[in-house]
Order: structure tokens, then sequence, then C-alpha cells
């Protein structure tokens, strides 16, 4: 949860931010500290979403999350 709120932190408004599914959002975080990601399932990382107040979307019937990366 630390590594998310380093990486990304939700919108405040509707401006410059990114549609990124969980696991998109995994992948990304895993990357940026050399995390091996198969430690984590998407369904962890969409509750952490939620829990931190990011807000979803429905994208072609996918759900995504809005995120603004930081750094």
């Amino acid at each position: 949860e630390e590594l998310l709120l380093q990486t990304f932190r939700p919108p405040h408004d509707d401006n410059g931010f990114e549609k990124l599914s969980a696991t998109e959002i995994m992948i990304k975080v895993a990357s940026n500290f050399d995390f091996p990601i198969g430690r984590f399932r998407a369904e962890t990382m969409g509750k952490m979403l939620v829990k931190n107040g990011f807000p979803s979307i429905k994208v072609n019937g996918s759900k995504k999350y809005k995120v603004i990366r930081l750094g």
C-alpha cells in the first residue's frame, strides 16, 4: 500500500488523470520498486485503491481507476 501511494495519487478533479486497471497499476508499482509482482493479485490492489480513495470507472466493460502518477 505504501508503494502504491508513493507511485500514484487519486485525482482531485477530472483533469490530468490516467485510466488504468488494477493489474496495470500493480505492474507499474512493482517495476518502480523492483518488487516481485507474484505476491499480489489484482483484487488485492483493487481493494487498496478503493480504500485510498481512487475513483473507478468502466471503460469498454473493464474496471479502470483514475490515477495521477507521481514523480
